[in-house]
């Protein structure tokens, strides 16, 4: 494989295919190992994944007790006078769609 990296030659498909071989563990499993968390032991997937959204809703969760939402001004002169929607064009469009 040395010789191979050396050659001035080397080929993308080749170069890709040694360092494919390289990062690959076969020995590497893709599934989650077993979480503990508070002493509770996590097997099966659907509990490894109810630990892990527990803590990454614990990370993302902002206390705003007694808190006043931001004061957000609303440009409401806008309008939409040009816009008629008749009986007949909601139902070209229901049928079109089959639902809305």
């Amino acid at each position: 494989m040395i010789d191979t990296i050396n050659q001035n030659n080397i080929t993308a498909k080749t170069w890709f295919k040694m360092t494919k071989s390289l990062l690959t563990n076969a020995n590497c499993s893709s599934q989650i190992p077993t979480l503990i968390q508070n002493d509770i032991t996590a097997d099966l997937d659907i509990d490894k994944a109810n630990i892990l959204n527990d803590h990454f809703c614990r990370q993302s969760t902002v206390d705003d007790t007694n808190k006043n939402p931001p004061d957000i001004h609303i440009n409401n002169n806008s309008t939409l006078s040009n816009i008629n929607i008749t009986s007949q064009e909601v139902k070209r469009r229901y049928h079109a769609n089959g639902s809305f």
